[in-house]
């Protein structure tokens, strides 16, 4: 059984609602140990009428890192047990079906292939951070390095995905270990919803607010009826 996590930080777009949302809509389509989030908003998650129900923990950002930088907070030792294999989503990810094909999975790093970055355009696919998978501890250097000189860091490189490729760059890929069940949204939906999907990242824009798909109202906006930025 795995430990599914994300990360949700002040100031961005997203609000505890996209936490519940993501906590409901796993576990109506994965049975996990534990929903950790790694968050600046900890008392406001664990006020979430449902939190304790599904299995939330929350646990305190340390370093104030902006934006997507924050998210390699998830390596920080001791976070999760020895041994557990760690599930990570971004917050705009929208669950549309069952996930036990993907948490099964015991490949020890798993990253998304880049859905642009990629042949033709580039002679290699470049990585992307938004469905993670990986054993606890593992990839612990991901943080460590990265903490020595963050400011450096993040004045040389666009983004988290391009440091946590840098670190590790021997993955397994979603798209070639379940093809066809990790999809993206400008890339593979503007015909519908594909029929092996079993979810679906909303990378750049749009984001699943901004759409009116039906699919994304049953599988998203439904799923938590509560004041968006909560």
């Amino acid at each position: 059984m795995v430990t599914v996590c994300c990360v949700l930080r002040s100031g961005g777009r997203y609000g505890v609602t996209d936490v519940q949302r993501l906590y409901r809509s796993v576990s109506r389509n994965l049975n996990y140990a534990e929903f950790v989030v790694l968050t600046d908003r900890c008392k406001e998650v664990m006020a979430l009428p449902d939190a304790r129900e599904y299995d939330v923990r929350a646990i305190q950002l340390q370093h104030g890192w902006p934006g997507w930088w924050s998210k390699l907070e998830v390596w920080r030792p001791n976070i999760f047990e020895d041994d557990t294999r760690v599930l990570y989503f971004d917050l705009d990810t929208v669950i549309v079906g069952n996930l036990e094909d993907i948490a099964k999975r015991d490949e020890p790093w798993i990253l998304l292939g880049d859905f642009y970055r990629r042949p033709p355009k580039q002679e290699k696919i470049s990585l992307a951070s938004g469905l993670m998978m990986w054993t606890a501890n593992e990839q612990a250097s991901i943080y460590k390095n990265f903490a020595r000189t963050p400011q450096k860091i993040m004045s040389h490189l666009r983004g988290d995905q391009d440091w946590i490729a840098r670190q590790n760059p021997c993955v397994a890929l979603w798209e070639r270990l379940v093809p066809g069940q990790v999809v993206s949204y400008k890339v593979h939906c503007s015909d519908g919803l594909p029929a092996d999907a079993r979810l679906v990242c909303f990378h750049g824009s749009p984001k699943p607010a901004d759409v009116t798909d039906e699919w994304v109202f049953w599988n998203w906006r439904s799923i938590a009826p509560v004041p968006a930025g909560a």
